[in-house]
């Protein structure tokens, strides 16, 4: 139960974030955003999360060759650790004796992301969602898009920086062609996301 506190206490801050225009240090990803929507997460917001577990379905999904149950050996079924313990998960009833075949592939992932980003935490979202709606409900919130509510939250986490450089004015014999400053954008442009920001 306690556990359950705290994620509705989160949501209650990230909700009066936006009530009082304070942006969030947090680094949600988008898939939350979509969720307090009610939009459904898909496959590319499990590679958001965790890459290289989605980047293996979407090629399991990519897979032509005729040999796909024999490549793979997959059921509806999936282990996931918990607490140093490992747990075996039906993704549907009887899961363990459903093979996936070519065919039920699309149905296979769609049932894995469902279970990674809804079942499995269910109570703690809906700990978070209601936290969340308790500061910031009702019609309007369902007039955003996911960016623009996490933009609201925490800020923009991709900064363009091709933008600033378009609208950049140069003094001292500087010019958008000048060597020094090609370098300098062109390192700049290189920068991490975390380097970007603490450069504006």
């Amino acid at each position: 139960m306690e556990e359950l506190q705290f994620f509705h206490l989160v949501g209650i801050i990230c909700g009066l974030a936006i009530y009082n225009s304070v942006l969030l240090h947090t680094n949600f990803p988008v898939a939350i955003y979509k969720k307090l929507l009610a939009r459904t997460p898909e496959l590319e917001d499990l590679i958001e999360i965790q890459p290289s577990l989605g980047m293996n379905l979407r090629s399991l999904l990519e897979y032509q060759e005729e040999d796909f149950e024999a490549t793979f050996n997959l059921s509806f079924q999936i282990s996931r650790m918990y607490f140093g313990k490992l747990h075996t998960i039906d993704l549907v009833p009887d899961g363990a004796n459903k093979p996936v075949t070519k065919a039920t592939r699309h149905d296979y992932v769609n049932a894995y992301v469902d279970y990674l980003l809804n079942k499995s935490i269910a109570r703690q979202f809906d700990a978070f969602s209601n936290g969340f709606r308790t500061v910031c409900g009702g019609p309007v919130l369902d007039l955003f898009h996911p960016a623009e509510l996490q933009a609201m939250v925490s800020g923009c986490p991709i900064y363009n920086l091709s933008d600033l450089e378009e609208v950049t004015e140069y003094k001292n014999g500087y010019h958008r062609d000048h060597v020094t400053v090609r370098n300098f954008w062109q390192v700049v442009h290189e920068l991490g996301e975390g380097l970007k920001k603490k450069f504006l």
